[in-house]
């Protein structure tokens, strides 16, 4: 008995084991980066508290900002790297996916995910990887900061404030991406109505005219919508966002005031500027709930596309015994209904039936771009299911239709009751005649 073995089809595929290792060395260069970023400000506020010298500090910003463009640079190569790993995952899955699945639908996965999702994810070793690491690492280490050179009053104060603007960016953040959620759907759903339009241009402009735009019309005026509701509320989410960036340093000003700190001019540049450092990655922390779930979205549309089923590859292959091919009660639902025919060596046949009654669903199971839900297709006494994909296409040749002339065919004709024949084939065995099936 022959085995098959398929594909998994619901296992994410993961990354190749030479991008996850680049992956894993550039976020080890991102916490680097910012632990030496976090040292050049702290020799800073050092040197500005007790009036030090410059030349640690030109050094230490020499230190951090080398290996901020060190990593940036790997970013970016590695990037373009997980690119390249992620288009030829792909090309494998599509190359070996059932035609079948190509709908519609998925056509349009396909284009998104080639043409904007990959890209997307070429951003993360240097952007997301960037934010995910250095966002929270640099506030945490800029209140160490803040306690060694100014004291652990003012850096419990400091880290109140940053989880208080946080919060407010949080929220303005949340109502931004409540409004902003439907959106990939709808762009989702504006592709195919596009590649729809586009695909059956010339039957809508000859049999619809301006009429065929209505369902693209509508679904692009949703899409329309759908931005303009996402513009609207990001007015107030950028003003609560501005006033939380602020919040941390005018805590600080207040608490200076207060405290009478501002006597001592040096040790109140120094907090400040440990501060303003502090805050500057609040609105990237509050931002990452939405880059992730951007991320994640491209992610899932990735996934759906690279591991679209594909048929099972036989185990142990069996070579065909010549080049007839049978049909025993094969089916195809909803369009094929149980068929049986044989297609001897040398026979030119027609397949003739009415629209829907699965022609070309019988045709492409003859190439096996699917497997029949019943019945078995045979080649040379082989079921093409176990057969190697090298010995169909050796054999069996598609040729894209187009118009041609032809007398006296007639079509079987159904009444509106009775239930669509399925299609018909006839032989001609003519000398003359090509043979496509050799």
């Amino acid at each position: 008995m022959n085995r098959s073995t398929s594909a998994p089809e619901h296992v994410r595929p993961g990354l190749p084991a030479a991008a996850r290792r680049r992956m894993a060395w550039i976020g080890a260069g991102w916490v680097l980066a910012v632990l030496a970023e976090a040292t050049a400000y702290t020799v800073l506020a050092v040197a500005v508290r007790d009036r030090g010298g410059v030349l640690p500090v030109v050094a230490a910003a020499a230190v951090s900002l080398v290996a901020t463009v060190l990593v940036s640079r790997a970013g970016y190569l590695g990037g373009a790297r997980l690119a390249g790993d992620l288009y030829a995952q792909l090309g494998r899955s599509l190359s070996t996916a059932k035609l079948s699945w190509f709908t519609a639908e998925n056509r349009a996965l396909v284009t998104t995910v080639a043409g904007r999702s990959i890209p997307a994810l070429m951003g993360v070793p240097a952007h997301q990887l960037q934010t995910l690491i250095c966002a929270p690492l640099a506030p945490l280490l800029m209140v160490a900061a803040v306690g060694f050179v100014s004291g652990a009053r003012e850096a419990g104060v400091l880290a109140l404030l940053l989880l208080a603007a946080l919060a407010a960016q949080m929220l303005a953040q949340s109502h931004l991406q409540r409004a902003d959620a439907e959106r990939h759907r709808i762009e989702q759903e504006a592709m195919r109505a596009t590649m729809e339009f586009v695909d059956h241009l010339e039957l809508i402009r000859t049999a619809a005219g301006t009429r065929g735009l209505v369902r693209a019309d509508e679904v692009w005026a949703r899409q329309e919508q759908a931005m303009a509701r996402t513009n609207r509320a990001a007015a107030p989410a950028t003003l609560a966002s501005s006033l939380a960036s602020v919040m941390p340093i005018a805590g600080m000003l207040i608490l200076l005031a207060v405290s009478g700190q501002f006597t001592t001019p040096p040790e109140a540049l120094a907090l400040l500027v440990l501060t303003i450092r502090a805050s500057a990655p609040i609105d990237e922390l509050a931002l990452a709930g939405v880059n992730f779930n951007e991320v994640r979205s491209h992610s899932s549309a990735y996934h759906s596309a690279a591991t679209a089923p594909s048929l099972p590859v036989p185990a142990d292959p069996v070579p065909p015994a010549g080049s007839e091919i049978r049909l025993r009660d094969v089916a195809h639902p909803p369009a094929l209904r149980a068929i049986t025919a044989a297609i001897p060596v040398g026979a030119r046949v027609h397949v003739a039936g009415s629209s829907g009654v699965g022609k070309s669903t019988l045709l492409g199971l003859l190439q096996r771009f699917d497997d029949p839900a019943a019945g078995a297709v045979t080649l040379g006494g082989v079921s093409l299911s176990a057969l190697e994909e090298a010995e169909i296409t050796a054999r069996i040749a598609y040729v894209p239709p187009r118009t041609q002339s032809c007398s006296r065919v007639r079509l079987p004709t159904t009444s509106d009751s009775a239930a669509p024949e399925p299609p018909t084939m006839r032989s001609f065995t003519q000398p003359s005649a090509p043979n496509w099936a050799r």
